[in-house]
């Protein structure tokens, strides 16, 4: 039968190694600095030190203590855990990986972690490319472009964007193997993979591997296979959304409901773009990709994802090969690069929920293959790498000239903020320019020379950015600081929050506080919040702006640096490397507490805004619907005089709290003891996941602007809310049915390629 490991695949699998540790190794150069700057503790800035961090070790400590379908105090008011991080990481497996080690020590392995990302991503890239080549050496340059891109460097801060580029080359090596092998094995868990990765960007994924799937076989194959084909595709394709079931339809669910990820298409908005915006498109394509919280031109800051530099290449070797070949790669590049510029059919990446750039990798990966298939044949593209030289240069000095003499508007006619980063950048992309064209055509053999030149400008570009990053970032010392002293925080009593918006400090120990920065908090902040006519896709209301609505939300324990500013008690010190931090206590209503009258919606509304929180203080809002018809029968509507202090309302609330509250990652428990039979309102967003019950008896949930209430009797009872996020089970069900369909179609297929192989064998006997 032959030997099993031949010399080709030995050199295949040395070629695979050598990809993923010298992918590791530029990723391990880049981030070492950074890493032994913050003593083994790694912090960039902005989104990766606001959310990134926290949200990590919050989703570790929830998943240990309630499991991915429970409910996470910490996260704004409360949210579904699953709802809250599968966009985030609870999907990924680097951050399943994180598990195996404490929850605190994320921040001192983060940095490996990314290394790792940068290594798989160039080894999956390296698999694929090199179906493309007969030299698949140059698949191992090609690897190095696509991880190192400047995709890759603009989203430094966004960690979990990096799982996504890592993975996402086996959706394509998948499409690949049932176009040589007619083997869906790999697709299937590459769907799989991806979908349970991040259900956002797999949207996108599924909607470029269609595009990739018609450019590639149309006309490769006939009719009937193409169609055979796609119909096979399809059903592999459910059949691997089916195994990701689990967090795929609970997180559909709650997007549907989600302000945010609503797809909204206005036609001026699709239809075309500014002037400024498709220049900073431009200059994104062109230059290499440059920390997005301080650009050097077109915008001082630009929290998209537009990065597509190729390290030293850059557009060198896409011009050239697009000089030259006409085939279905030509036309994807073309479709692809048209397509940036078109609002209507980028944006369909993503439904029309502003796609942000969000899919350039894919392109990216295209632009990569492209560019190794020219190096494969140097000798004979030699005339068309000049035009491509040539053609790229051209484009980077019309930009410059676009930047620096064109008015666009009387308000701002310069759009350069920074020459010196313009300068800078240019000069990367010319010299890389240079060199490419100069080992391109002057080396009869100039593969390790390539390699170890884009390798240099991939460490380059990659430690540049994350140096701007962290220069503009909260410096090291002080968020270690603030680390160390959210690690020691504690409620004296649960039936309260933490007064205190910044993510770190409720999350690193998983309190309720308020917390203000995630995008996929629960749906019913966002009602709450509308009361108060506020939206904002990622921040939420500041409670504190407000009359009334820290006490209302139960924000009795504030944290600061200084407490003789603090109106309240000192009750604990909290030292860190830099001094201490201190917990005061202030007045605020308890989470839940019985009520004796309500307001409508429309008189709320009639209220000042910055009195609204007050207003839902002195009594909470209800709808006039049939479902609170019985509440508006036995409590009378009240009148709001907001000239009354904070304190009293908070004195008279807490007299009627509940007794013995008890909170944990599935719900909450508390005991009540009334005269008489109370309406009892809990400071909890009321989400579709929750069950009440009253003495182990289920009783209705009455929605309050987003909060909920139910009804007790008079006496002693236990009450009891569990939740469950909704989807979860029916997503088990189904991800437990399509894994066996799976595993049975492995067996089946083994049995067919044994059966193959034993009819040959006694043949040739």
């Amino acid at each position: 039968m032959g030997k099993l490991f031949t010399i080709e695949n030995k050199k295949e699998f040395n070629e695979k190694i050598f990809t993923f540790l010298i992918c590791f190794g530029i990723a391990l150069l880049s981030f070492i600095y950074f890493i032994w700057k913050g003593d083994g503790f790694l912090v960039i800035t902005n989104d990766f030190n606001d959310q990134q961090i926290p949200f990590t070790i919050s989703a570790h400590k929830a998943i240990l203590n309630g499991g991915i379908s429970g409910f996470s105090w910490d996260v704004d008011l409360g949210t579904s855990t699953l709802n809250a991080y599968s966009f985030y990481c609870l999907g990924s497996p680097f951050f399943w990986l994180t598990m195996l080690f404490p929850a605190n020590a994320f921040p001192y392995i983060a940095g490996w972690i990314y290394m790792l990302k940068y290594a798989c991503a160039g080894l999956f890239a390296y698999i694929y490319l090199k179906r493309f080549v007969k030299d698949t050496r140059w698949a191992m340059v090609g690897a190095i472009l696509y991880a190192f891109s400047g995709y890759s460097s603009i989203n430094l801060i966004f960690y979990h964007f990096h799982d996504v580029i890592a993975l996402f080359p086996l959706l394509l090596i998948g499409i690949e193997i049932i176009h040589e092998k007619k083997d869906y094995r790999l697709f299937i868990f590459a769907v799989f993979l991806n979908c349970f990765l991040n259900y956002f960007f797999f949207i996108g994924e599924v909607i470029f591997c269609i595009i990739y799937f018609i450019f590639r076989f149309v006309g490769i194959v006939s009719v009937q296979e193409f169609l055979v084909r796609t119909g096979k595709c399809i059903i592999s394709g459910v059949l691997g959304v089916g195994m990701a079931a689990v967090l795929f339809i609970p997180s559909i669910i709650f997007i549907t409901d989600n302000p945010r990820a609503r797809t909204s298409i206005y036609l001026e908005k699709i239809l075309e773009w500014q002037p400024r915006f498709l220049l900073y498109l431009f200059k994104s394509m062109l230059l290499p990709g440059e920390a997005m919280t301080s650009l050097s031109s077109v915008y001082l800051q630009k929290f998209y994802s537009s990065g597509m530099y190729l390290p030293m290449v850059g557009f060198v070797l896409v011009f050239a090969y697009m000089l030259k070949n006409k085939d279905w790669l030509f036309k994807l590049l073309i479709a692809l690069i048209c397509t940036c510029f078109f609002p209507f059919f980028s944006e369909a990446f993503y439904l029309y929920n502003e796609s942000q750039m969000r899919w350039w990798y894919m392109l990216v990966l295209m632009m990569a293959l492209a560019s190794i298939k020219v190096l494969e044949n140097l000798e004979e593209n030699k005339i068309t790498i000049l035009g491509g030289a040539i053609g790229y240069g051209a484009l980077i000095a019309f930009l410059y000239v676009l930047l620096e003499f064109v008015n666009y508007s009387e308000a701002e006619p310069d759009l350069i903020y920074s020459h010196f980063k313009l300068y800078t950048l240019i000069m990367i992309a010319g010299l890389g320019l240079l060199i490419t064209y100069f080992l391109c055509t002057r080396f009869d053999n100039p593969f390790k020379v390539i390699l170890a030149t884009v390798s240099l400008f991939a460490f380059g570009t990659t430690f540049l950015t994350l140096y701007i990053y962290t220069k503009h970032g909260v410096p090291v010392e002080q968020y270690k600081a603030n680390f160390q002293s959210a690690a020691q925080y504690q409620l004296p009593n649960n039936q309260y929050r933490l007064n205190d918006t910044y993510n770190l400090d409720s999350m690193v120990n998983n309190l309720a506080g308020f917390n203000n920065q995630c995008s996929t908090d629960s749906n019913s902040i966002r009602e709450f919040e509308a009361l108060f006519d506020y939206y904002d896709p990622v921040c939420a209301i500041n409670k504190n702006e407000y009359k009334g609505l820290a006490e209302l939300l139960g924000g009795k324990y504030y944290i600061t640096p200084d407490y003789t500013v603090v109106n309240g008690q000192l009750i604990a010190e909290y030292p860190n490397d830099l001094g201490s931090t201190y917990m005061v206590e202030v007045c605020a209503n308890p989470i839940g507490y019985a009520v004796d009258s309500y307001i409508t919606m429309e008189r709320l509304k009639e209220i000042n805004v910055v009195d609204r929180g007050l207003a839902l203080l002195i009594a909470p809002v209800i709808e006039e619907n049939n479902s609170t018809a019985l509440m508006r029968k036995e409590l009378a509507e009240d009148t709001v005089n907001v000239s009354i202090p904070v304190s009293d309302y908070v004195e008279k609330n807490a007299s009627k709290a509940v007794e013995n509250f008890v909170r944990n990652n599935r719900g909450f428990t508390c005991r009540t003891d009334y005269d008489k039979d109370q309406y009892v309102y809990f400071a909890v967003p009321n989400d579709d996941g929750w069950s009440a019950y009253v003495d182990d008896t289920q009783v209705d949930i009455i929605n309050s602007g987003g909060m909920m209430i139910i009804k007790v009797p008079e006496g002693e009872h236990s009450v009891a809310f569990e939740y469950v996020t909704p989807g979860y089970k029916v997503g088990l069900v189904i991800s437990i049915f399509s894994w066996g369909l799976f595993v049975l179609y492995l067996l089946f297929y083994k049995k067919l390629v044994l059966d193959y192989s034993m009819q040959k064998t006694e043949g040739i006997d």
